[in-house]
Formats: structure tokens, C-alpha cells, sequence
């Protein structure tokens, strides 16, 4: 009876802040579980979609990650978070997304939609240890995303933007993604515009061209003050 008492109590949504446009902060519920070994720790079992019409805010230390087969009880599918038309998602401060070593999801991370936004600054950071070939961030035709600070990385992928879509790269970090072709940034007929940011280390053996960037379909890139190294 205890158990499973502390069962239901640790399998119980956690919440965190959103709000409206404009408006005063309101609570949001993630659909997922607080980690009982480890403070500030959330596993998130299904796909956490962002309220049309809402802004999320992910801040502090708190560390969300993808549940994983083999050693958490419930194995999530889909991406961590989708962020829909209408919508932000915005991850600051030292934040942490992940899906942690061993994950066999093939699904990227996040999936931001036409329409959707999304926000990374701060020391926050973007880490996708997944040995499938997917992207850590993927954008959608149509869904912007600017990448303020913070890192991304060991991805096989860091950022896939396809076409319509637009990475506006302002500071932070992408590192370590060691996949295929643009194993850092690869831009599918998007655009993508890198001021006072770094790539770094990004490709491999697998990389037969754009390790830390492939242009393909058209892409469009612009960068200034910035550094593609290793």
C-alpha cells in the first residue's frame, strides 16, 4: 500500500508557468513526473504541447528529459516539446532539455510548427544523446527560432530548418553534434543568420559535407562576428 501510494504521488503532473500574451502568469500543466533520486528533475511522458495562444517559460535549474526505455517505466515517443501556430516556448537561465545517454527515440527533441516560436538564451542548454539520426531542434516551414546564448549539443543534429523556416542565431553555442551532412546547422531552403555565435567541433566520420553547416534547396545564410571551428 505504500508503494503504491508513493507511486501516485510521484507520477502526479508537475507545473510550470505560462501566460498569455500581455497578460499575468497563469499555471500550466506539463504532462509528466517528478524524478524522486534527483532535485529539479522531470521526466516527461508524453509529448508536452505548448497551449495555442500561450507562452511557456522553462527557468531556473531544472533539468527536463525525455523518458527512456530500459530504465524509466513509461517511454515517450514523440518529441520532448512541440510548440504549435500561435505559440512560444522559451528556455532560459540554466535550464537543462535532454534526452540522456541511451535514449533510442527517434523522434528530434523539440518540433516547433509553422507559426511557432521558439527561444533559447541564457546558460540554458539543448543536449540530445539519441543514436538515431534526427535533430535535436527541428523547424517547420513557417516557425522561427532564436537562439539567444546557451548551447546545443551532442546532437547528431543540432538544428534542422527547413524550408520557410528561420534560425536567427544572435549568441550561444552548438557543439559536439558529431552526425551526417550539417551535423551542426542544416538549413533544408530556410534561412539562417549567425551574429556573435560559435559552431564548434561539429561533424565526424559519418559527415560527407557541411559538418558544421550544409546549405541544400536553396538555403540562405548570412553570419557576421561569429566562429565555425573544428
Amino acid at each position: 500500500l505504500f508503494m503504491a501510494m508513493c507511486m501516485v504521488v510521484s507520477m502526479s503532473p508537475i507545473t510550470a508557468y505560462a501566460s498569455i500574451f500581455g497578460d499575468v502568469f497563469k499555471e500550466y500543466t506539463i504532462g509528466g513526473y517528478r524524478d524522486g533520486t534527483r532535485d529539479n528533475d522531470y521526466i516527461l511522458n508524453i509529448i508536452s504541447r505548448v497551449i495555442p495562444n500561450k507562452s511557456l517559460t522553462l527557468a531556473g535549474t531544472s533539468k527536463y528529459r525525455r523518458a527512456n526505455y530500459g530504465r524509466d517505466v513509461i517511454y515517450t515517443s514523440g518529441p520532448l516539446f512541440y510548440v504549435p501556430d500561435g505559440c512560444t516556448l522559451t528556455i532560459k537561465d540554466n535550464v537543462v532539455v535532454t534526452s540522456e545517454t541511451n535514449d533510442v527515440c527517434n523522434q528530434p527533441l523539440i518540433v516547433v510548427e509553422s507559426g511557432g516560436r521558439l527561444i533559447l538564451e541564457g546558460n540554458a542548454s539543448i543536449r540530445d544523446t539519441s543514436s538515431y539520426e534526427q535533430p535535436a531542434v527541428l523547424l517547420r516551414d513557417g516557425a522561427t527560432f532564436e537562439m539567444r546564448g546557451g548551447t546545443i549539443q551532442n546532437a547528431k543534429r543540432g538544428v534542422l530548418v527547413e524550408s520557410g523556416a528561420t534560425f536567427i542565431m544572435t549568441g550561444g553555442t552548438i557543439k559536439d553534434c558529431l552526425g551526417a551532412d550539417g551535423a551542426g546547422v542544416r538549413v533544408d531552403g530556410g534561412t539562417f543568420t549567425m551574429t556573435n555565435a560559435t559552431i564548434d567541433h561539429c561533424g565526424g566520420h559519418m559527415t560527407s559535407f557541411g559538418g558544421g553547416i550544409a546549405l541544400v534547396n536553396g538555403a540562405t545564410f548570412t553570419v557576421s562576428n561569429s566562429t565555425i571551428k573544428n
